[in-house]
């Protein structure tokens, strides 16, 4: 059974899941299922009416559950660490491993309030 890595990306214009990760994911392929999620709004992924914050951690969720994993492991980049990390607080049984890349060290207030309102 082939454990599974989920690859989350941040946000901007010219950012996707596919530039961000596309030159690491032959080596991790080479041990994990990788998936490379674009949250909604992003890259080629539907639009979205939520807060991108809010609507990128029911994404991941409905990703696994869609496949019928019950855990992976995660890498999350940038906006995709700050889901990876708030999705393995609140759900610590989706990850047996989370990891984050370029993560902000600080949140500003506002966007803090919008993650606890999630």
């Amino acid at each position: 059974m082939a454990l599974t890595r989920s690859c989350c990306t941040g946000r901007g214009p010219v950012v996707t899941g596919w530039r961000n990760f596309r030159h690491n994911l032959p080596t991790l392929a080479r041990q994990f299922r990788c998936l490379v999620l674009e949250f909604p709004g992003f890259g080629i992924s539907d639009p979205t009416d939520r807060h991108p914050m809010l609507a990128a951690p029911r994404a991941v969720r409905a990703l696994l559950d869609g496949l019928g994993l019950q855990q992976a492991d995660v890498v999350g980049n940038s906006m995709g660490g700050v889901v990876a990390l708030q999705l393995a607080i609140g759900k610590p049984e989706l990850f047996r491993r989370a990891r984050r890349a370029a993560v902000p060290a600080g949140v500003p207030g506002d966007f803090r309030e919008l993650l606890l309102r999630g």
